[in-house]
């Protein structure tokens, strides 16, 4: 990869019902170089408030996550990649909620019935016709879901991404699905003048999941669009938009319609001889409370 160039936000929808299954955090177009080394930490502080109900479900998700996730991919062939993501998830009630109904306010986003509920609490609960399918109060500190990728160039500029996602986490708290799911999708980028637009549009087949395995849906669709300014040689701005179909049957907006998120910030080159950055993002959900309400996103790699 070349020194001071755009590639995507590592970010997707970390709803604690969405997280669980295989959106892969989308992958630059252009494959890792034959026997080169991409290194990336990834921190997440996501901050989660839904209270939803309809004739026939009830929806409650409290919480504050905190996402470590380590990304290494290896330039195994000309034109071919593969790797490994690890993530580690830690859950809390959090300290950030009074804060966030104050930027809510500032900007004069949606609140909901945030305001109404005890701050920095962790609850998560589903109820459908009666039944509760899920009703958690401890949080707990454990690894995520283990993705294996790979990465095949088509030809210039357009590569097809796949990813296997393996059932390592603690299933009972949402840290993972209990399930092994498929992804694959086509990433592509251009440059127009100092505009560096990329994207990416595939699909996912999800495997069992420990809850809501009726409602589950087999077959969702996803996809990013983003733009990066390359006028500066240290900074790059960036704007990015990622969008799924729903992964449930349900008659609840908030798992059961399209999600949207939109990614804010940029990319700091730390140094060119190097290749080291730092992404730092504010993630919104921009088909509100379909993701989470505010995600802060921080990433640190390095090409080798």
């Amino acid at each position: 990869m070349k020194a001071y160039e755009t590639f995507p936000f590592q970010t997707r929808n970390e709803s604690p019902l969405v997280q669980i299954f295989a959106i892969p955090n989308i992958l630059n177009a252009e494959i890792v170089s034959e026997k080169e080394l991409s290194t990336q930490v990834t921190f997440n502080i996501i901050n989660n408030f839904i209270n939803s109900k309809t004739k026939s479900e009830e929806l409650f998700l409290d919480s504050e996550i905190y996402k470590l996730n380590l990304s290494v991919n290896y330039g195994l062939a000309k034109g071919m990649d593969i790797g490994i993501t690890i993530p580690y998830l830690f859950s809390s009630g959090g300290i950030l909620d009074s804060s966030i109904e104050n930027w809510h306010k500032t900007f004069s986003f949606p609140e909901g019935q945030r305001i109404n509920y005890p701050r920095n609490q962790f609850h998560y609960m589903y109820n459908k016709n009666g039944n509760k399918k899920f009703d958690i109060y401890d949080t707990e500190n454990s690894i995520g879901d283990i993705s294996l990728s790979f990465g095949y160039e088509i030809f210039k500029n357009v590569a097809l991404r796949g990813s296997v996602k393996i059932p390592t986490a603690d299933e009972k708290s949402l840290t993972g699905s209990g399930g092994t799911d498929f992804s694959f999708y086509f990433a592509g980028k251009n440059k127009i003048g100092i505009a560096h637009i990329y994207g990416d549009a595939g699909f996912i087949v999800t495997g069992k999941s420990y809850y809501l395995s009726d409602e589950r849906k087999t077959l969702v669709g996803f996809g990013t669009i983003g733009l990066g300014i390359e006028y500066w040689d240290y900074f790059i701005p960036k704007i990015q938009i990622d969008l799924h179909s729903p992964f449930y049957h349900s008659s609840l907006k908030e798992i059961g319609s399209y999600a949207g998120q939109v990614v804010i910030g940029g990319t700091i080159f730390l140094s060119k001889k190097s290749k080291m950055f730092l992404d730092i993002g504010i993630i919104e959900d921009i088909i509100v409370t379909t993701a989470p309400d505010v995600v802060f996103h921080f990433s640190f790699g390095k090409f080798f």
